[in-house]
């Protein structure tokens, strides 16, 4: 088995395409079978490119963080959204929250 360098690091606007491509192809491999065919495959991943083009230029500071996983060629593998803890019992705690990961199939 040969490895491969992998880096961890915030996404970027340019990163979008690749995201919606990525987001797709996941969900299908993850939700097929727990989820409708037709809305599996209806997805578009154009559209959730635009999606991901949109929260990328919208970005606050203290707000969700979202990191991608690359491999050389920069090309994503995987994504996380990071933040807040959304518990109103741990506000404050410095705790942080994983709200989402998705890894291409």
């Amino acid at each position: 088995m040969t490895e491969t360098a992998q880096r961890v690091r915030e996404a970027e606007p340019a990163d979008a395409a690749a995201l919606g491509r990525l987001h797709v192809r996941a969900w299908q491999a993850a939700y097929r079978g727990i989820m409708p065919d037709d809305f599996l495959d209806g997805l578009d991943p154009v559209e959730r490119g635009n999606m991901w083009a949109r929260a990328l230029g919208t970005a606050r500071p203290g707000s969700s963080r979202l990191v991608v996983c690359t491999e050389p060629g920069d090309d994503p593998v995987g994504f996380a959204i990071v933040g807040p803890v959304r518990d109103s019992e741990a506000s404050g705690s410095g705790l942080g929250e994983l709200y989402a990961i998705n890894l291409d199939p």
